[in-house]
């Protein structure tokens, strides 16, 4: 009997003042706004986030699909 899963276990990206990790489709991302520009929904609230200092740490969410 063979299983065939197309989950990813461990997903990241490096940047310098920017990155996130996924583990089992669950992570985190960070990003330095004095380097990087904010997006319209971490401008306006949408997107929530713990901001340190210039830092913003974000959760995010399982993909739906």
């Amino acid at each position: 009997m063979v299983f065939k899963s197309d989950r990813k276990v461990l997903e990241f990206s490096l940047e310098p003042g920017l990155g996130f990790f996924k583990l089992f489709g669950v992570g985190l991302r960070w990003k330095d706004t004095s380097r990087h520009r904010m997006f319209f929904s971490e401008r306006n609230g949408i997107t929530k986030a713990l901001k340190i200092g210039s830092w913003r740490i974000s959760f995010l969410p399982r993909n739906k699909s």
